[in-house]
């Protein structure tokens, strides 16, 4: 998991072949790791001596990611740079020199504005993306809102991020509109196609990714029909899903 590294002693990068082998074993029948093999994981990125601390970063994000079934990835990254902002109290997302006019990409609301309100104060135009069916009636009221009382700098789009609907989690069916259930997700477009339609040739100063699973397929997508699609995006912020349950088929789709 951390071979690309030539900081690492023999020994580390051999005891952390073998966890790769154990972790593979769990990992393939979508078994969450014993606590044993997650031990002896922290146990060498922490205590390494040859690690820089940009390995140590690596190590422990990849490590997390990659075993750690409900890891946060916020847990493990150094502290943000100065001219960043997070939203509440959990602070998931960061908005980091931003200055009007900026243009703000959000894909997955999952009725949670927070991000959006944090960029919107910063002056920016924010188009944000979500198809779940049974939250189109929340989300486009509260968009309605938040526009309105952000000078019509918001703009919400029935339509989600990748190339598949089948997608079919927590966000898909168990919301209910109107009183009666409302599963699946509308259309779903891939990233340049999004980008060419929302903001065609221009540059984007925040792309916020949070598709509970989309995220594998769309820069699979990215690197094989638009890979030079990212030079237009100063800042990434995306939430990785580390499961086999959101399109997640193996540890190497993460590395990829």
């Amino acid at each position: 998991m951390l071979e690309a590294s030539n900081s690492l002693s023999n020994a580390t990068l051999a005891a952390l072949s073998v966890l790769d082998t154990e972790a593979q074993q769990h990992w393939s029948t979508g078994q969450r790791l014993p606590k044993s093999i997650l031990s002896r994981l922290s146990a060498i990125t922490d205590y390494d001596g040859h690690m820089t601390t940009r390995d140590r970063d690596v190590g422990a994000l990849v490590g997390a990611l990659q075993l750690g079934r409900r890891a946060r990835a916020s847990s493990y990254v150094a502290p943000q740079p100065v001219g960043c902002v997070r939203t509440g109290r959990r602070q998931d997302w960061a908005a980091c020199q931003l200055q009007p006019p900026c243009t703000v990409f959000s894909i997955g609301v999952g009725d949670e504005w927070n991000f959006e309100q944090l960029v919107l104060e910063q002056g920016c135009e924010v188009h944000s993306f979500d198809p779940t069916i049974a939250l189109r009636q929340k989300h486009e009221a509260r968009a309605a809102g938040l526009s309105a009382k952000h000078g019509g700098r918001l703009h919400f789009h029935f339509v989600g991020l990748g190339e598949t609907t089948d997608y079919n989690g927590s966000y898909a069916t168990w919301y209910k509109t109107g009183g009666a259930a409302a599963s699946g997700l509308s259309e779903v477009k891939q990233l340049d196609e999004l980008f060419e339609a929302h903001a065609p040739g221009r540059p984007v100063d925040i792309l916020k990714v949070d598709c509970e699973g989309c995220e594998y397929e769309a820069f699979r997508h990215l690197a094989e029909r638009a890979p030079a699609l990212l030079c237009r995006v100063r800042q990434l912020n995306i939430e990785l899903h580390a499961a086999v349950t959101m399109k997640m088929s193996d540890a190497d789709d993460l590395k990829r």
